[in-house]
């Protein structure tokens, strides 16, 4: 069976760990698939935003496509991100099988 991602927990995701600490330039939710591209962050930032969504119950994956800086890690910088939302189990089982 296929799993569904609630649309109002995937958008206060979105806003508590995205919008309160970067400047969002664009996303897109597709599925069970958040891709954002984030801007005036530092690689300290991304990385920091990274473990923070990795640490979600709302989120199996997180894959960072692009950071660039040409300095340190202080300079600001923008990346692009693919958040893979978890997925709970729909499907309804019939009381009267048993589960089969």
């Amino acid at each position: 069976m296929t799993g569904t991602v609630n649309p109002l927990d995937c958008l206060n995701l979105i806003e508590t760990q995205l919008v309160d600490k970067a400047q969002v330039e664009s996303y897109s939710v597709a599925d069970h698939l958040v891709s954002v591209q984030l801007s005036g962050v530092t690689l300290r930032d991304v990385s920091e935003i990274y473990a923070s969504l990795t640490a979600s119950p709302l989120v199996s994956n997180v894959q960072v496509y692009t950071a660039s800086t040409q300095k340190d890690s202080t300079e600001q910088v923008t990346a692009t991100m693919n958040i893979e939302l978890a997925q709970t189990d729909t499907s309804v089982t019939d009381p009267g099988t048993n589960g089969q």
